[in-house]
């Protein structure tokens, strides 16, 4: 069943920059999304000299505050304070801008049904990196990596990182094209149209 993007407002914001080799993350601070681990593969970048940003938006739910205060602790500790920085969540309409100004979207939510940030950022030309296995065979096999394993996490973000403006230009486009013919609103109004004449 398509997500249902609506592409009229998930779409490139052209008058925005696409900050290279920048990196975010956006959702809800809470153990369930493991920021921790995107944090985790970040400081192994930094340690093979790989040069990013990294950009963590969103607020903690009641009863994930600690997690947040030891998330921007574990931050610091790790070395990454310049490299990484934390903004409070926006409202939803307000992320195609955020989007368009990253390079990368890491989701690092368990497997299952589809978190819909993965395919908003995809509409916005960000590359969406996540674990999801119901992403397997439908998006580029560069973009999935092993799930709560901060290795494979950082060595697909420095292949992404590291690769020819060319090549992530076809990832980017690969990516709008897959929400436009499968995820779209458009797409999901049509699958509902079918079912309902299916058992009618």
């Amino acid at each position: 069943m398509p997500v249902g993007i609506d592409t009229e407002l998930f779409k490139p914001v052209v008058e925005v920059d696409r900050v290279k080799n920048s990196i975010l993350f956006l959702g809800r601070i809470s153990p369930s999304k493991r920021p921790d681990i995107l944090v985790d593969s970040l400081k192994i970048l930094k340690e093979k000299n790989i040069n990013f940003t990294a950009s963590i938006y969103g607020n903690p739910p009641a009863g994930s505050e600690k997690y947040y205060e030891s998330l921007k602790d574990k931050v610091v500790g790790c070395g990454l304070a310049d490299e990484i920085k934390f903004h409070s969540g926006i409202p939803n309409h307000e992320t195609t801008t955020v989007y368009s100004r990253h390079e990368i979207f890491v989701n690092l939510s368990p497997s299952g049904m589809y978190d819909k940030t993965i395919f908003e950022a995809m509409a916005c030309g960000c590359l969406s990196i996540s674990s999801n296995k119901n992403l397997d065979g439908m998006i580029d096999g560069s973009l999935l990596f092993e799930e709560g394993d901060a290795d494979s996490l950082s060595d697909k973000l420095q292949a992404l990182l590291t690769a020819a403006e060319g090549d992530k230009d076809k990832l980017r486009r690969e990516s709008v094209e897959l929400v436009d013919s499968k995820h779209s609103l458009s797409m999901l109004a049509q699958s509902v149209r079918d079912a309902v004449e299916s058992i009618a």
